[in-house]
């Protein structure tokens, strides 16, 4: 059922078949089932609007809503993990560029068995030492790209 505005409020069934109150301008929570067990502590009562019928009012509690809240990443710790392992990639790890900090990484690591076994190493090194120093510069950018990754996350709307 499509619901307008000129719908009077009340319990309506949605798009999707659900049934759910309809307070005349957006959806409310579904009815809970008779039969359905309260697994979280209810949050606050929430006055339902009077219904048609000569029944007594009573009170819904609002459903539990599970918000995943992903912490902000910090400029300082990415720079401390780039200045003391970042030759490893470990700051790219925790801005969130994975795949940039496992070629970092596998750069580091074969850079010493092929300096041994044919001279190229040096080579390999230098442009994992150049790209740190590149990285040294393009922390705050790439701090600022992750949290407003994470801050649209957070945002975004949920479909369950």
């Amino acid at each position: 059922m499509t619901t307008s505005a000129a719908t009077p409020a009340g319990w309506h069934r949605d798009a999707h078949g659900v049934e759910r109150w309809w307070d005349g301008q957006a959806w409310g929570a579904p009815r809970q089932a008779a039969n359905e067990i309260m697994l979280h502590a209810p949050t606050a009562p929430i006055a339902q609007a009077p219904q048609q019928s000569p029944q007594p009012q009573f009170y819904a509690y609002a459903q539990p809503q599970v918000v995943i809240v992903a912490p902000l990443k910090e400029a300082g710790i990415a720079y401390v993990l780039a200045i003391f392992l970042g030759t490893l990639g470990i700051h790219r790890f925790y801005l969130g560029r994975v795949g940039s900090a496992i070629g970092m990484l596998a750069l580091t690591l074969l850079s010493g068995p092929l300096m041994i076994a044919f001279g190229l190493g040096l080579v390999a090194w230098l442009g994992v030492a150049i790209w740190w120093v590149v990285d040294l510069f393009l922390i705050p950018g790439m701090v600022r790209e992750e949290n407003q990754r994470r801050i649209a996350l957070q945002q975004a709307p949920r479909q369950f």
